[in-house]
C-alpha cells in the first residue's frame, strides 16, 4: 500500500477566458497517530462496526510535519488530524487551486475507481459520504454543475498515476 504524498487538483470553476478561479493550497493530513484512534475507537457507537484497517495504518508524522510547513512557506490552509476528513475535503476542495494529501492510499487495480484515499473518520456514523474513504468514483463526481473536473495525479514518492 503506497502512501500519497501529495494529490494536485486542477478542478474549480472556469472563468469565460478559461483560467481557474480556485487559487491557494489546501494541505490534508490526518497521521493516523495513536491519539487519534483513540479518539475514534471513543466516537464508535457500535463495536461490531469498528474499521480496523483503520486503526492499523501507520502513523505518518512527516506527512503533517509536511502540511505544516506548506503553511509556513505557501499559506497553505490545513487540516490535521480529524480535521483531515472527508466532510472537510468536499466542502474545501473547489476553493483551491492545489490539494496536497499527506495520507495513505490504496489503488485498486481490478477497479481503478474504488482506488481510495484514506482520511480521517469518525466513529459516530457509518455514513458512506464520510466513511473516510475517498474513492476515485467520488473524486470525479465531486465539484458542481458547470466545473471542469480536469487532471488528477497520485504521486506516491516512487511513480505517478493519472
Amino acid at each position: 500500500m503506497p502512501s500519497l504524498s501529495a494529490f494536485r487538483h486542477n478542478c474549480g470553476p472556469v472563468r469565460g477566458d478559461g483560467t481557474r478561479t480556485s487559487q491557494g493550497v489546501l494541505a490534508l493530513a490526518p497521521g493516523f497517530s495513536d491519539r487519534e484512534k483513540q479518539r475514534y475507537l471513543a466516537e464508535v457507537l457500535d463495536t461490531g462496526a469498528v474499521d480496523r484497517d483503520f486503526l492499523n495504518y501507520v502513523r505518518q508524522p512527516f506527512a503533517v510535519n509536511t502540511a505544516r510547513g506548506l503553511a509556513r512557506t505557501l499559506h497553505a490552509t490545513v487540516l490535521l488530524e480529524s480535521d483531515a476528513n472527508e466532510a472537510e475535503f468536499r466542502e474545501r476542495a473547489e476553493q483551491f487551486g492545489i490539494l496536497h494529501l499527506g495520507t495513505h492510499a490504496e489503488m485498486n487495480a481490478t477497479s481503478p475507481m474504488y482506488s481510495r484515499l484514506v482520511l480521517s473518520k469518525s466513529g459516530s456514523t457509518t455514513d458512506a459520504e464520510s466513511d473516510g474513504y475517498l474513492h476515485a468514483y467520488e473524486i470525479m463526481r465531486a465539484g458542481p454543475e458547470g466545473t471542469t473536473r480536469g487532471a488528477f495525479r497520485l504521486r506516491d514518492g516512487h511513480r505517478s498515476y493519472r
